[in-house]
């Protein structure tokens, strides 16, 4: 399991993503488990999800008739057992 970055090391790189997909404010920004997508929800009733690699969107959700003030992501997998 990837562990994420030492904060405090000087060596550690935070690169910063740009994502132009909301309209209005922001009311989440989260992470997957393993860090590789990123979620944002806002007050234009639209979130989106993105590569948290290079901010390529992968898609938004429709269909909200309010601000998504949450967001969280299960991939679960079935029991095969």
């Amino acid at each position: 399991m990837a562990s994420a970055p030492d904060l405090g090391n000087s060596k550690a790189k935070i690169r910063q993503i740009m994502v132009k997909a909301h309209t209005r404010p922001l009311t989440m920004v989260k992470y997957n488990r393993e860090g590789d997508l990123l979620l944002t929800t806002g007050k234009d009733h639209t979130p989106s999800i993105y590569y948290a690699d290079n901010g390529e969107r992968i898609g938004t959700y429709d269909g909200h008739n309010g601000t998504v003030w949450c967001v969280d992501i299960n991939c679960a997998l079935p029991s095969w057992s």
